[in-house]
């Protein structure tokens, strides 16, 4: 088995601690989904407060797995990193399929 250097595990321990949270993984997944969005979007399709959307997409943020641009007043979100959309699309898949098998 092929060693991983400390930095790299140090840095997916961040972003698996920080995905670890039910409301961080529903953002991170539907940003992963729909590409990028606004904090009063994900408010509303989350159905929590601006201030909580806040708080989770601090932490998304340290943890470099969701990156924002302000245009205007607004600030979008989106995915970082080509790794985390490749990890983030096997949560997807995986979270279907359990879904899937729950209906049989």
């Amino acid at each position: 088995m092929r060693a991983m250097n400390t930095l790299n595990i140090e840095e997916y321990t961040k972003i698996f601690a920080a995905l670890g949270h039910p409301i961080r993984l529903n953002i991170a997944c539907g940003l992963y989904r729909n590409g990028k969005c606004n904090v009063n979007t994900m408010s509303e399709r989350l159905n929590i407060s601006q201030a909580l959307v806040s708080q989770h997409v601090k932490i998304l943020r340290e943890a470099k797995i969701i990156e924002g641009k302000r245009e205007g007043n607004i600030i979008w979100y989106s995915i970082c990193s080509e790794y985390t959309k490749k990890l983030l699309e096997c949560v997807e898949l995986n979270l279907c399929c359990c879904h899937q098998d729950n209906k049989t």
